[in-house]
């Protein structure tokens, strides 16, 4: 018979279950099929003792007597009390116990990855910035040292012309200094004509 009819109505019987203890498969089922002909009997009978091997061997089911007419009763184990507690049916109930939940283990290497990794971005972008300032700050410092010597080249061109400046007034300041001791004295010249 095949799996997805019996998971089905494997599931269609742990959910409309009323008692925990002593069901029977065959009496839960026997409505939603009610099976006249022989049949008709014959694949509900297949069909219940296909859903009692599926409950035995996942252990859902604990068989507690097996008359002769049905499948038997049985009672649910704590896996089968879980299975009707989660209410969704088995297959996601298998996929539910199958996933595991992150472990520190798990969650401490990726949190420990995003911190790293976010702070080895900032420290690029950061070197990358002063790359770009120190590019900056090069350019600038390289035409003030040109502006510099160009400064110190006009300075010493003011300080040679300063000191020109200097000597030719010192020039001109020391030769009428000197004419005008050399010279004689225009009144006793005045004097000596008229005597």
């Amino acid at each position: 018979m095949d799996d997805k009819i019996v998971i089905e109505n494997f599931d269609f019987v742990i959910n409309n279950l009323t008692a925990r203890n002593g069901f029977s498969i065959n009496n839960e089922l026997f409505d939603k099929f009610n099976p006249e002909s022989p049949t008709e009997r014959k694949h509900f009978l297949d069909l219940c003792d296909e859903i009692r091997e599926f409950g035995l061997r996942n252990g859902y089911l604990i068989q507690i007597g097996k008359p002769a007419n049905n499948s038997g009763y049985f009672n649910l184990t704590e896996k089968g009390l879980d299975l009707k507690n989660f209410g969704k049916g088995h297959l996601k109930f298998v996929k539910k116990l199958n996933s595991k939940p992150l472990d520190w283990y798990k969650i401490i290497p990726i949190i420990l990855t995003i911190v790293f990794g976010s702070v080895s971005a900032y420290f690029l972008k950061a070197n990358y910035d002063l790359k770009l300032n120190e590019l900056n700050l090069r350019e600038i410092n390289d035409s003030l040292i040109k502006n510099n010597g160009n400064l110190k080249n006009q300075l010493l061109i003011y300080k040679d012309s300063l000191v020109e400046m200097q000597e030719k007034l010192n020039g001109h300041a020391l030769k009428p200094l000197s004419t005008t001791s050399k010279t004689k004295n225009p009144t006793s010249e005045i004097d000596v004509g008229m005597k």
